[in-house]
């Protein structure tokens, strides 16, 4: 099994929730996101309230 981004999984429930956590280890770390995990990121994020992130670099 391997891992599967936003776009292609996403849990139940918490959407907003994931995206957040998802973005908050992506940033410190460097992490590149493709085109087809940043489409879904946006749309995701787009219909969550605002929302402030922390992020510490790693």
């Amino acid at each position: 099994m391997y891992a599967r981004g936003p776009e292609s999984w996403m849990p139940p429930r918490n959407h907003c929730g994931y995206v957040g956590e998802w973005v908050t280890v992506k940033i410190p770390w460097g992490l590149k996101v493709d085109s087809a995990e940043k489409a879904a990121l946006v749309r995701i994020a787009g219909s969550c309230p605002n929302v402030i992130l922390t992020v510490r670099k790693a």
